[in-house]
């Protein structure tokens, strides 16, 4: 069973991303409410598919991206925002990520962005 971790400062979001990825058959343990707590939960659990909030307080989900992807350059990590200006997608992009989803989140959206950075890589 592949597993999603989900880092996000909205618990709101973290369940409504929790149940989707477990309905369609991903495991996924409690999510990470900050950057810091998400990337030492990465180093943890080692997860298939991280998704991850751009915008949260203390270290930014870019930031918390590009020290997961220091860490393990192969992890899969899926961007979710609520707003994106320019020079944040440029930074997403320089770090190489290609899977960004928005919110309100939609389940199939959600899933297609999961399934498909799993088959890319």
């Amino acid at each position: 069973m592949k597993t999603v971790l989900i880092i996000d400062d909205s618990p709101m979001i973290i369940k409504q991303i929790r149940q989707i990825v477990m309905d369609h058959g991903f495991s996924a343990p409690e999510g990470c409410k900050t950057g810091e707590e998400g990337l030492e939960k990465y180093k943890e659990l080692r997860p298939d598919v991280v998704t991850l909030d751009i915008i949260m307080p203390g270290m930014d989900g870019v930031e918390t991206a590009a020290k997961i992807l220091e860490f393990d350059p192969k992890a899969k990590i899926i961007m979710v925002t609520s707003l994106c200006d320019f020079d944040t997608l440029e930074e997403i992009q320089t770090l190489g990520l290609s899977q960004m989803i928005s919110k309100p989140i939609q389940a199939k959206e959600m899933i297609r962005a999961i399934e498909t950075i799993l088959k890319d890589y």
